[in-house]
């Protein structure tokens, strides 16, 4: 009777643990597919799903079969599926979601991302995002955002551009995945702005098979946020400059002399030169809403060396604490 009841504990304990090691075998399964995944992109909506599906019929697998052994480690494997899991599976809805209002504003505005792009002589004052082949509306802000085509007057232009930053051992080469945005007006076709989002570096080290025709590793790209940020950025900065220059009376050039001939001298050091954070603070006191580019130069040491009553001099300052070469101006007369 005893050896029975012993034969029978024994075969209990080896059911146990096989289905104890069956359930953590799946749980890590899924908990890596679910990592993988969210590293890489590759897949969001499938693998989030078998995370969670996953996750939480083990779990109950788990807890009904549970005898005590192991239950922590099995516990939190499952739990980290489906946390991870559901994490994945919003990122890919979420990007699902965009793409299907992307394609359904492009269809409503009845036509291309190419054909806006070649558009000229727009007199619209909304915005259009133009990423991927699509006109975006997601990654803008609704007040920004054109109902009708003719009341899209400039477009952010969004290109994921992959930079090389090194190579692999095996032949393979690193790349960083950045995101150009431009922002580009249709009425005169010139580039207004534009920025650059830096993503993260790709891997230092991998450990790819022969067999693997792509040896090539990237980075991940910028948050779908973070282009939005700069997006939104990039128009109230464009908003703040018109707001500006709706302000500005532009000076004759009498006045432009008597202004920077003022500055130089509220600027000017022991040596008899003003440097040009100097001039730009007097500036900026003078006249918070003053811009050398509303007279059509690129910047000061432009418009000071495009005219004889100014002299310019770039030269080293020493300290012993930094060094660094400066531009610096004064009256000619």
């Amino acid at each position: 009777m005893y050896n029975q009841r012993n034969t029978l504990n024994m075969a209990n304990k080896k059911a146990d643990l096989k289905k104890n090691s069956l359930l953590i075998g799946a749980g890590v399964l899924f908990a890596l597919s679910a990592v993988v995944g969210l590293m890489w992109g590759q897949l969001l909506i499938p693998l989030g799903c078998a995370a969670v599906v996953g996750g939480i019929l083990l779990l109950s697998m788990k807890l009904s079969f549970d005898n005590g052994g192991m239950t922590a480690a099995a516990n939190a494997m499952f739990v980290v599926a489906i946390i991870v899991g559901g994490v994945l599976l919003f990122k890919g809805l979420t990007a699902g979601i965009g793409r299907q209002d992307d394609l359904s504003y492009t269809k409503s505005l009845d036509i291309t991302a190419d054909e806006l792009l070649a558009t000229k002589g727009s007199e619209g004052t909304q915005y259009a995002v133009v990423r991927d082949g699509l006109i975006s509306r997601h990654l803008l802000p609704t007040e920004y955002s054109a109902e009708r085509v003719e009341d899209i007057g400039e477009v952010l232009i969004v290109n994921t551009v992959h930079s090389k930053t090194g190579s692999y051992t095996n032949g393979g080469t690193a790349y960083r995945t950045n995101v150009v945005i431009t922002l580009k007006s249709l009425k005169t076709g010139e580039t207004i702005d534009s920025t650059t989002l830096y993503g993260s570096d790709p891997p230092s080290h991998v450990r790819i098979s022969p067999l693997d025709p792509n040896k090539d590793r990237y980075g991940s790209a910028p948050s779908e946020g973070s282009i939005r940020n700069a997006i939104a950025t990039m128009i109230s900065r464009e908003k703040a400059e018109e707001a500006r220059q709706s302000r500005v009376t532009l000076l004759s050039d009498d006045e432009l002399l008597d202004l920077m001939h003022g500055v130089i001298t509220a600027s000017v050091g022991d040596d008899g030169w003003s440097s040009f954070f100097g001039v730009e603070d007097k500036l900026k006191e003078a006249n918070p809403d003053f811009s050398i580019k509303d007279y059509g130069y690129k910047d000061l040491k432009d418009y000071f060396k495009s005219d004889a009553h100014y002299e310019v001099n770039l030269r080293s300052i020493t300290d012993p604490d930094y060094w660094v070469r400066a531009d610096y101006v004064r009256w000619a007369g």
